[in-house]
């Protein structure tokens, strides 16, 4: 195309010689056309020599024009910067900077640590005291801010729901009982600082297995087994912190609400320490 418009550009110079007061189009390339320009579109100038026929050459291919004796060089080229292009994200924050919109921040995350747990035997007929088992919990979350600005102003309030793998139990008379649940959380976090925060929630989880079947307490022999599938419920709280640029740190406090069956009066209750890290 560009060798086409030369040609053309060379051609020109030849027919418009002499001509009175011509104007003028400069090429990208550098080269001159005596013409008589018709009309400036957005996209195109439409010129022709003498009495000849109408041409059109694309405005991408001129560098300048001079018509009715005003020189008129092209508006330059904008184009979106690559970082807006590939980071939509930082610029909704650098919007949100400089005009204090507000909007939610969610960001996908990890965590897992340690289980402090135990049960409370509320049955008259079978007495017994138990001891904590320690074990651990691990499992993804989504954690959100509401009314997020910058992070200099991240917001108050915040929810994060939770699905994690916890191992708990007790240990009894030299015996250790494990229950492992998968436990759904939804954690309301309401914050003191930009980092420091107050979380409570509902949990609830489902028993995928026990060890062992059976467990002896008091004399008596208990089969711990019909429990497995079994599910529980209850409400948690604790302090967290969300420290730059990702870091989770928290110590919640989980408590049973309802009996692991009918006819046994036991309640889970753990505590549990956790790091995590958001993405």
């Amino acid at each position: 195309m560009k060798y086409l418009i030369s040609i053309v550009f060379m051609l020109s110079s030849a027919i418009v010689f002499g001509q009175e007061n011509p104007d003028l189009i400069v090429s990208s390339a550098g080269d001159s056309l005596k013409c008589k320009i018709i009309e400036v579109k957005p996209d195109e100038i439409q010129f022709r020599f003498g009495t000849g026929g109408i041409i059109s050459i694309p405005r991408n291919d001129v560098a300048s024009y001079q018509y009715n004796f005003t020189t008129v060089l092209p508006e330059p080229k904008t184009e979106t910067p690559p970082s807006e292009i590939q980071k939509p994200v930082v610029e909704t924050v650098v919007k949100s900077e400089t005009t204090g919109k507000k909007y939610v921040k969610a960001a996908v995350g990890i965590k897992a640590g340690l289980n402090m747990s135990n049960i409370s035997n509320k049955m008259t007929d079978i007495s017994f005291v138990s001891e904590i088992k320690p074990d651990f919990h691990a499992g993804i979350l989504l954690n959100m801010r509401f009314g997020y600005i910058n992070k200099n102003s991240p917001g108050r309030v915040g929810l994060q729901p939770e699905l994690l793998y916890s191992r708990q139990g007790f240990n009894v008379d030299g015996n250790t009982v494990r229950f492992d649940y998968i436990n759904a959380n939804l954690l309301l976090k309401m914050y003191f600082t930009k980092s420091l925060n107050f979380e409570i929630g509902p949990w609830a989880g489902t028993l995928m297995t026990v060890n062992p079947s059976y467990v002896d307490v008091s004399g008596n022999r208990i089969n711990v087994s019909n429990l497995q599938d079994g599910k529980d419920a209850g409400i948690a709280f604790g302090l967290g912190m969300d420290i730059n640029p990702g870091f989770l740190l928290g110590v919640r406090y989980y408590q049973g609400l309802s009996n692991m069956a009918n006819n046994l009066k036991w309640k889970n209750y753990v505590i549990g320490i956790s790091l995590g890290w958001i993405f």
